[in-house]
């Protein structure tokens, strides 16, 4: 037996016995690069209210927001950048009820549907025309330019910024207290009333994704909120992709349960309340010329 094993290991290449490493570096956008992305969130979450252990009733609640943007640059050099941003749906609609009946209302973003040529010029200015007709709200500008500043990045977001230059093999785990971990967190907004209670980040495959070479990530977070008064409680689990020479994020889906309880004394009757619900977040984005 141990013969027949020395020969296999003889016969077989390298790379089948030992898991494929990748050292991770960042590269920024070029001139007539496109990217196309969209962004979905989704919450729900359904709360029971106690007086003693009478049910006084189910709050409902929803949230959907959705946004789709392609960009497509023209020249783009640290002095001169030109890009044309159009945006799909890009709105978000919140319900609210009781006992499963909702009230629904949307809100729509000014730069929905909307086409816009913009320009960085030399005294650093961010010149913005909207190609579909009609002055631009400040509104429409303040949205435009936090996309824009996203595009003209010359150095990765927190998550990025902390795998420069890591090398990992496929199977490495990282954990909570990893700066890469914590990276990510901050990365999609951490809000500073919630605290990671565990975390896993695992490198589980090498994918080819849209003809680049990317990381795949399996990630599971616990993460409480930090009030007092209102235990809140998530554990959301899936996969973040990201090219393994430009650290461009390619797809993140994460979603999991949602558990919160509160409980009150008010005149000597003791209050409680119960809720669960769903939350999921989709980022999908694609490049090209």
């Amino acid at each position: 037996m141990r013969i027949a094993l020395l020969l296999l290991a003889l016969l077989l290449p390298a790379s089948s016995l030992a898991a494929e490493s990748v050292t991770f570096s960042f590269a920024p956008l070029r001139s007539g690069e496109s990217i196309t992305a969209r962004e979905a969130t989704a919450m729900k979450l359904d709360v029971s209210m106690y007086a003693g252990d009478t049910v006084m009733g189910t709050m409902n609640a929803e949230n959907v927001s959705t946004k789709e943007l392609t960009a497509k640059l023209g020249k783009w050099t640290p002095k001169k950048r030109v890009a044309t941003l159009r945006y799909g749906q890009v709105n978000e609609v919140e319900g609210k009820g009781m006992g499963g009946a909702m009230d629904n209302s949307e809100t729509s973003s000014p730069v929905a549907h909307q086409t816009y040529a913009v320009k960085l010029g030399k005294g650093g200015e961010v010149s913005i025309i909207n190609t579909t007709g009609g002055d631009v709200t400040e509104a429409e500008r303040t949205a435009i330019l936090e996309d824009w500043n996203d595009l003209q990045r010359t150095e990765g977001d927190e998550f990025s910024s902390a795998l420069v230059g890591k090398t990992m093999a496929v199977g490495d785990t990282m954990d909570a207290d990893s700066s890469v971990v914590q990276s990510f967190v901050d990365a999609m907004g951490n809000d500073d009333d919630m605290t990671i209670k565990d975390a896993s980040l695992v490198l589980s495959e090498v994918r080819t994704v849209g003809g680049e070479r990317c990381a795949v990530f399996s990630l599971s977070l616990d993460i409480a909120g930090d009030d007092d008064e209102v235990a809140l409680q998530m554990v959301v689990s899936g996969e973040v992709v990201v090219g393994i020479k430009t650290l461009r994020a390619h797809e993140v889906t994460l979603a999991g349960p949602i558990l919160l309880s509160a409980s009150s004394v008010n005149d000597g009757v003791a209050m409680r309340m119960d809720g669960k619900g769903t939350m999921s977040l989709t980022l999908g984005s694609s490049y090209g010329k």
